[in-house]
C-alpha cells in the first residue's frame, strides 16, 4: 500500500508539473484554473462565457478597437473634428445606391444622409454650396488619394467600396480625387455623378495625370497615395511608356508621394522609379538578372517600386484564373481579401502602424500572440521603411555611388532636384496657390529612404518603429 500511495504521489507530482507548464505556455493563470475546474455533479454552475483564457501579454495601446463608435453624440470624435457639427453627423452605415452594384453583392458603406448636388463634385470649379478656390480650403484632416483614369466605368467602384467601408473609422476617412481624362468640357455620364454624389469626400476633375497644373489643382501637394489605372490595354509591350513616363516625372517632382501604378506588361517593371544615380537599385537589378537565368516567374520580385507595392500588372490576378478551375472558393476569397464582397462573420483587411510606445512587444511572434489573444486578428505581413544609411547600404554600393557620382560630376542630382523645387513653386505661385505645402526638405529625406513588405515573417523578427502590420 506504502508504494502504491508513493507511485500515486509521484505522478501527482508529475500532473501538477505538466499543468503548471501547460498554464505557462499558454497564459493561464491560477485564478483562470480555478473558474476553469466545474465541482463534480454541478457540471453547469459555470456560464460558458466565464471560461476564459487570458492572454499573457497586453494589449497595445491606442491602436486595436473592437469596433468603431461613429455615433454622432460621442464626445471623442467631435474633438477629432474639431468644429461646431461633427463629421460623422452627417454620415451613416448604410448600401449604396442600386446602380452602383457589378455584380457584385451588397455591401455596407459610409453614405450621406443627404445626397450631395452635383456641382458640388467637381473640385476644380467652386459653387454656390462650396466656394473654394483650391483642396487646400477644404481643410482635410487627412491626405487625398488621387486616382487618374483614361475614362469612367463601373470598376471603379470596386477602388471606392473598400474606401469607403462600414469598418474604416468615419474620421479616418481620406478624400478621393478623381482626375478624369475627357476631353474639354465634358463631363461624366450623370448615372456615374448620381453614385458618387451619395459617397462623403469624392470629387472629380478633368486633365491629365502628365499635366502639372492640372496634379497641383487636384491637390497633389495635400496628397499622399496617386494611383494610375489604365482601363484601355494593347498587347504591345511599349502601350504603357506614357504611364512609365509620367510616373518618373511625378516621382521626381515629388518622391514623397506613394504611386500605385498598372501595367499591361510586368517585364515594364524594370523602367518604374528608374533614377540613374541610386546605385542601391542598380545593386538589386543583378538580382532580377540571376532570377531570369534561373527561369524564374517572377524576376521582378527585387525590384524596389514592386518590393514597396508601387507597381503591379493586371495579367498577375489573371494568371489566378487558371487556379479557380481547381480552387472553386478562390475568387470569393480574393472579393472578401479586397474588400469589394462581405459576409457574415467574414473579417477584412485593416493596417496597425507600430510605434514607439509598442515597442515593448519586441518580436513578431509576440505581436501574433498578442493580436490572436486579445482582438481575434491575424496579422500577415509587415510594410518597413529604412534609412538609406551604413545598415542598409554597404560599403561597396557606396564606394560605386561615390565613383559614380565623380564620373557624372557635370550632372549633379540635387542641382536637377533644385530646378523641379523652383519649377513647381513657380507653378504654385502663377496658380495663385501658397507653397508652403510643398517642402524641399521632406521630399529630399524621401529619397534617402526605402520600402519593403516581409511577407510570413518569422516569428523571431524585431518589430521596429513605424512597421505597418
Amino acid at each position: 500500500m506504502d508504494s502504491t500511495e508513493g507511485s500515486g504521489s509521484v505522478r501527482l507530482a508529475r500532473w501538477r508539473k505538466r499543468r503548471k507548464l501547460l498554464q505557462k505556455s499558454k497564459g493561464i493563470s491560477t485564478s483562470d484554473v480555478e473558474t476553469l475546474i466545474v465541482p463534480e455533479g454541478n457540471t453547469l454552475s459555470q456560464p460558458p462565457q466565464d471560461r476564459s483564457r487570458k492572454s499573457s501579454v497586453g494589449i497595445v495601446t491606442g491602436e486595436v478597437e473592437l469596433e468603431s463608435d461613429t455615433s454622432s453624440d460621442s464626445q471623442e470624435e467631435c474633438e477629432i473634428c474639431r468644429q461646431e457639427g461633427c463629421f460623422s453627423e452627417k454620415i451613416r452605415k448604410t448600401y449604396p445606391p442600386i446602380s452602383a452594384y457589378i455584380g457584385t453583392s451588397a455591401t455596407v458603406c459610409h453614405m450621406m444622409k443627404e445626397k450631395r448636388k452635383l456641382c458640388c463634385l467637381q473640385i476644380d470649379k467652386p459653387c454656390e454650396h462650396e466656394n473654394f478656390n483650391n483642396p487646400k480650403e477644404y481643410g482635410w484632416k487627412n491626405p487625398a488619394i488621387i486616382v487618374a483614369v483614361d475614362k469612367t466605368t463601373s470598376g471603379f467602384y470596386n477602388l471606392i467600396l473598400p474606401l469607403r467601408a462600414f469598418y474604416r473609422p468615419v474620421h479616418d476617412l481620406q478624400p478621393i480625387i478623381l482626375l478624369l481624362e475627357l476631353e474639354e468640357g465634358k463631363s461624366p455620364q450623370p448615372a456615374f455623378l448620381d453614385v458618387l454624389a451619395w459617397f462623403p469626400m469624392i470629387y472629380w476633375m478633368q486633365g491629365k495625370i502628365s499635366s502639372l497644373d492640372n496634379l497641383l489643382k487636384a491637390g497633389i501637394c495635400l496628397a499622399k497615395h496617386v494611383i494610375l489605372v489604365k482601363e484601355a490595354t494593347n498587347l504591345i509591350e511599349d502601350s504603357t511608356c506614357t504611364t512609365i513616363i509620367t510616373v518618373q516625372k511625378i516621382h521626381r517632382m515629388f518622391p514623397n508621394l506613394k504611386i500605385i501604378s498598372e501595367l499591361t506588361h510586368a517585364s515594364n517593371m524594370r523602367f518604374m522609379q528608374f533614377d540613374a544615380y541610386d546605385s542601391y537599385a542598380l545593386q538589386q537589378s543583378k538580382f532580377e538578372k540571376k532570377e531570369r537565368k534561373r527561369g524564374s516567374n517572377m524576376p521582378y520580385m527585387f525590384r524596389l517600386p514592386f518590393a514597396q507595392g508601387g507597381v503591379f500588372s493586371a495579367n498577375m490576378l489573371d494568371r489566378l484564373l487558371y487556379q479557380a478551375i481547381v480552387k472553386t472558393y478562390l475568387v470569393d476569397f480574393l472579393k472578401l481579401l479586397l474588400g469589394i464582397d462581405q459576409s457574415n462573420g467574414s473579417g477584412y483587411l485593416t493596417a496597425i502602424t507600430i510605434t514607439s510606445d509598442d515597442l515593448w512587444i519586441k518580436t513578431y511572434g509576440r505581436l501574433y500572440q498578442k493580436l490572436c489573444a486579445s482582438v481575434g486578428d491575424i496579422p500577415i505581413g509587415i510594410y518597413r521603411t529604412k534609412a538609406m544609411d551604413s545598415n542598409t547600404v554597404s560599403i561597396e554600393v557606396e564606394a560605386a555611388a561615390s565613383l559614380k557620382n565623380e564620373s557624372f560630376s557635370g550632372n549633379d542630382p540635387k542641382q536637377t532636384q533644385r530646378k523641379m523645387v523652383a519649377l513647381v513653386k513657380a507653378r504654385m505661385e502663377t496658380l495663385g496657390m501658397s507653397t508652403d505645402d510643398y517642402s524641399e526638405e521632406t521630399n529630399n529625406n524621401k529619397l534617402k529612404t526605402l520600402s519593403y513588405v516581409i511577407i510570413n515573417p518569422p516569428r523571431e523578427l524585431e518589430l521596429e518603429d513605424g512597421d505597418i502590420v
